[in-house]
């Protein structure tokens, strides 16, 4: 059975997540068509994974016929289309859509960057396009229910983030001087620096003091220079390997992200044992019954780190990792994608 993986933007978590799909299922035939964004670093051997490797084209309105011309050489069972763009763009390509297999990764209606009107577009696009959907993937209960919400004839799956590097057990928060809590991800308005850096602002002196914040990845300078001057160190883009080295030694994974699908990093952060700080978005409504205690507001996340150094919170974080875990796991993702693929045999 072969798949052909289709990512417009092909870096970040989108990256390690179309990887361990193939991962999870070494027994088909993956082939990936992608787009990888200039800014982003890809260090690890695709190859292994994958039987082919195609570019897209830079120009969005070109997808469609690349798409169709993949289809029509490669005649897969699936096009696996991950991501808002490339299920928008990809849907528009002349592949039945029986054989259409759509990831968003998270949805572009979710984007509160945007005004309302865009949102409101971005989600009749969707819905208009989700006719040509025989099969949704999503990386998060919430995301699996707005797939329905959307066509509620489209066969969805919740099929797991996970890492394949995974500690024995989750560390205690025992921090050696200072507490080191690092964010990892691109520098944008999705990973919300700003909810950040009030969270920052509004912790007591002796507090700010007690922290040392990485943010670990790069993006918009702007965005990023804002953050140095609220004290974070911004690492820029690093490899993999120095990625989870900063990751291991920290103390504390924290997410402040607006908006998400089930983001790569808190998975692997939970698999490397990190305990995690969650901000309260509706991709974790699955970590129960945590969701209803995860912070809300930069003001609130501070109390979260308060109570983390003061010890009163300190056991939380752990437990919200441990559940992670025990959620996304790797024999949940390949008996799932199995049965999600197993019927394209006969397409």
């Amino acid at each position: 059975m072969k798949i052909l993986h289709v990512s417009e933007a092909f870096g970040g978590g989108i990256v390690t997540s179309i990887k361990q799909f193939a991962r999870a299922t070494p027994e088909l035939e993956h082939h990936l068509l992608i787009n990888v964004r200039e800014q982003d670093r890809i260090d690890t051997n695709l190859s292994h994974f994958f039987r082919t490797i195609y570019s897209l084209p830079r120009s969005k309105w070109r997808i469609p016929f690349s798409v169709t011309n993949r289809y029509r050489e490669l005649s897969p069972n699936f096009v696996h289309l991950h991501s808002s763009f490339a299920g928008a763009f990809g849907r528009l390509a002349l592949v039945p859509g029986e054989k259409i297999v759509y990831s968003p990764h998270g949805f572009s209606f979710h984007r509160t960057n945007e005004s309302k009107i865009r949102r409101y577009i971005y989600f009749q696009i969707e819905k208009a396009l989700s006719v040509r959907t025989s099969r949704f993937v999503g990386v998060s209960e919430d995301e699996v229910q707005q797939g329905l919400i959307l066509n509620h004839k489209m066969k969805a799956s919740f099929v797991p983030n996970v890492s394949p590097m995974r500690t024995p057990t989750v560390k205690q928060i025992a921090p050696i001087g200072k507490l080191r809590i690092v964010l990892i991800g691109r520098v944008c308005a999705q990973k919300d620096p700003f909810f950040l850096i009030e969270c920052l602002n509004e912790l007591d002196p002796l507090s700010r003091s007690s922290i040392e914040v990485t943010w670990v990845g790069g993006g918009d300078p702007i965005l990023s220079r804002e953050l140095m001057r609220a004290g974070v160190k911004v690492t820029g883009w690093v490899s993999e390997q120095d990625v989870l080295n900063h990751l291991s030694a920290s103390d504390v994974y924290l997410h402040t992200a607006a908006w998400e699908g089930f983001p790569m990093t808190v998975v692997e952060a939970a698999a490397a044992g990190i305990p995690v700080l969650l901000r309260s978005i509706p991709a974790f409504s699955c970590l129960r019954p945590f969701y209803s205690e995860m912070p809300a507001t930069p003001r609130q996340m501070a109390g979260s780190i308060e109570n983390i150094l003061n010890s009163t919170m300190s056991k939380s974080p752990v437990l919200v990792s441990e559940l992670i875990r025990s959620i996304m796991t790797e024999e949940k993702q390949s008996e799932v994608l199995r049965n999600l693929y197993s019927t394209g045999a006969t397409l």
